[in-house]
């Protein structure tokens, strides 16, 4: 597991931004982390706290 970001303040978690910060992961072990994360599930998670889950696999090699 991988915390990547928390953030404080007010959340929503729509459907948009679910996919927007999925984008952003995929991104970010790519450009910052030199990882292939190849996305498996992507979930908006809306209690006991309100959060984007996003489990995938990384890849060997880009």
């Amino acid at each position: 597991m991988l915390l990547v970001a928390v953030v404080e303040g007010t959340f929503s978690a729509s459907p948009s931004e679910r996919d927007g910060f999925a984008a952003a992961v995929v991104r970010h072990f790519d450009e910052e982390l030199g990882m292939t994360l190849v996305p498996e599930r992507v979930e908006r998670v809306m209690e006991p706290v309100p959060r984007v889950e996003v489990l995938g696999t990384r890849r060997r090699g880009r």
